[in-house]
């Protein structure tokens, strides 16, 4: 087996060492994320599962099996990794210059069913602002971003070691204010990070039993929490 590590994923890439038998398309059930944290490239996750088993009963790939993910002028292999000792599939890839579909297909040789039109496109993306440093009890917070109205679902969230996690759906307006005494947390200081993930849901292609195809734009920021 030959594994090499993938930064971006944490995860240890590895060949299969031996063909296993193929599960019927039909009988799979596929979860495929697009994530982007800047303009630059997007992540790409497929995990496939036994879809008469439970979520935990992950497929592995055999031999004759692969999994592309297609935009415009590039067609990329996904590379076989291991994430907690189960089989994850991922790549990183350009991101278009336009709003084109993310097409992610799990190609099989005959007699099984190939399933190549799973897919979804990036949400807009967007620049983020807030202040570098806020008090949870005194400061109502601002948060700011460019490019609004848009029709995905937008998250906020604000984690820090000395603050309770604090998360929201928000309108998309292009601005929000968090209330004073909305972020609670112990009586310190700490640094935190706030995010901003727009969200967007795609389609699995008909050929698996079920599955879930999903793509988020997310920007962060880094913050100071006063009591």
């Amino acid at each position: 087996m030959i594994c090499r590590s993938l930064p971006l994923f944490a995860v240890v890439a590895c060949v299969p060492a031996e063909e296993e038998d193929a599960i019927p398309t039909t009988g799979l059930e596929a979860h495929v994320t697009v994530a982007a944290f800047d303009d630059i490239q997007a992540g790409v996750v497929m995990t496939l599962h036994e879809s008469a088993g439970l979520e935990s009963d992950f497929y592995e790939l055999a031999l004759d099996e692969e999994i592309t993910v297609t935009i415009p002028g590039f067609v990329i292999s996904l590379i076989a990794s291991k994430l907690d000792s189960q089989p994850v599939y991922t790549a990183s890839v350009p991101i278009p210059a336009t709003d084109a579909d993310f097409i992610v297909s799990l190609n099989r040789d005959p007699p099984d069913k190939t399933a190549d039109d799973s897919r979804v496109s990036l949400p807009l993306a967007f620049d983020l602002t807030a202040p570098g440093a806020f008090s949870r009890g005194s400061d109502d917070m601002e948060v700011t971003w460019s490019v609004f109205d848009q029709a995905d679902p937008l998250t906020l969230e604000i984690n820090g070691p000395c603050i309770d996690t604090y998360q929201a759906e928000v309108s998309d307006i292009g601005a929000v204010v968090i209330p004073a005494g909305s972020v609670t947390g112990t009586g310190e200081s700490c640094p935190a990070e706030l995010t901003l993930t727009r969200q967007r849901f795609g389609t699995v292609d008909h050929a698996f039993g079920s599955g879930s195809v999903v793509a988020f734009q997310q920007r962060g920021l880094a913050l100071t929490a006063n009591p």
